[in-house]
């Protein structure tokens, strides 16, 4: 009976240590599983925290490469302005140039008939209609030449008039694109303050 007895308690006592050895591995594991769930919402709380700076960074550099741009166009407007008057102006003289050359080809040209034709009218063997004719052809080659020569001119006068008042447009358009970009900058940069002051406020 004494050992029946012990091994009953023996029995009962392996029981309780296995019972609490399940109850001991049980809260192990919620431990376990509440500590890796703590570590998770820890690391998503960082990730998102990351994220977010990153998006911010992020749209901080395209406003700097923005800022950056515009203000690379702002200095070398100038220059650029510059340039495109002296286009213009080299355009006009090669315009003009060119035009002073043909009108001097044609003066020799027409020099060369003219001598040709007073030869034909100082030859004591050419009959006297014939060198009435010649006169006149003389006489309109005169007014033709006269009148090419005016031609000339007016077409430089109004190129010199084109060219000027392309600079003058050239001008007014760069002044108003210039003035048209500072509205947009401070437009931005208002738009910006208020975006900032909002972000200010929703961290109070």
């Amino acid at each position: 009976a004494n050992l029946q007895h012990l091994l009953y308690l023996q029995e009962r006592n392996m029981l309780y240590k296995e019972a609490v050895r399940e109850r001991e591995q049980q809260s192990m594991d919620r431990r376990i599983d509440v500590a890796v769930k703590d570590q998770c919402y820890a690391l998503l709380f960082k990730i998102d925290t990351l994220e977010r700076k990153l998006e911010a960074a992020q749209k901080e550099l395209l406003e700097m490469e923005k800022t950056v741009r515009e203000r690379l166009k702002v200095e070398f407007e100038d220059l650029v302005k510059d340039l495109g008057t002296q286009l213009t102006m080299v355009r006009s003289q090669f315009k003009e140039y060119r035009e002073s050359l043909q009108q001097d080809m044609k003066s020799n040209l027409h020099e060369i008939r003219k001598d040709a034709l007073m030869k034909m009218v100082k030859s004591g063997s050419a009959p006297i209609e014939l060198k009435r004719m010649t006169l006149k052809m003389a006489h309109t080659e005169d007014t033709i030449e006269d009148l090419t020569i005016e031609n000339s001119e007016l077409k430089r006068a109004l190129l010199k008039v084109r060219t000027m008042n392309s600079v003058k447009d050239l001008s007014i358009r760069m002044s108003y694109d210039k003035r048209l970009k500072g509205m947009q900058a401070e437009k931005q940069e208002t738009s910006r303050e208020l975006y900032e002051e909002k972000a200010e406020t929703k961290k109070q």
